[in-house]
């Protein structure tokens, strides 16, 4: 598979367990703008039900958005389902 990324910056980010630590990183890492983000997995989305991963996922979803980020996810062992 071939993933054409639209910047010159990528960042990799991964195995935070938790959609709060995945959105502290968004939200609060200075010079995270116009990039694209590859998620390695673990972030524990599935774990916690559908309700509250919509919720975050919204959040996540309005930063990115605001910061111009676009975001590519992999799974990982630690996602539901992995």
């Amino acid at each position: 598979m071939k993933i054409e990324f639209e910047r010159n910056s990528c960042v990799l980010l991964g195995d935070t367990h938790s959609h709060h630590e995945t959105y502290s990183v968004l939200k609060n890492r200075d010079g995270l703008v116009n990039c694209d983000i590859i998620f390695l997995g673990d972030g524990a989305e599935g774990f916690y039900g559908e309700d509250f991963d919509k919720k975050y996922f919204n959040i996540i979803n309005e930063t990115l958005i605001s910061r111009n980020n676009t975001l590519f996810c992999i799974r990982g062992n630690h996602s539901k389902p992995s």
